[in-house]
């Protein structure tokens, strides 16, 4: 809502499961690669946070 896309939360919600066309589940067998890449998002988010912010701003 913040963002302005969407005019309330009703609205967004008429709206957004019309568009979900298909669902990804998370393969275990890959579940160390996505361990490593969540901790450096983790790392990355602070550190980009205020230049999303411009960017949305």
């Amino acid at each position: 809502m913040a963002a302005g896309i969407f005019q309330g939360y009703e609205y967004a919600a008429k709206i957004i499961p019309k568009q979900v066309r298909k669902t990804f589940h998370p393969r275990s067998a890959y579940r160390t690669v996505y361990d490593r890449r969540y901790e450096v998002y983790k790392e990355l988010y602070p550190r980009l946070r205020d230049l999303y912010n411009r960017l949305n701003g």
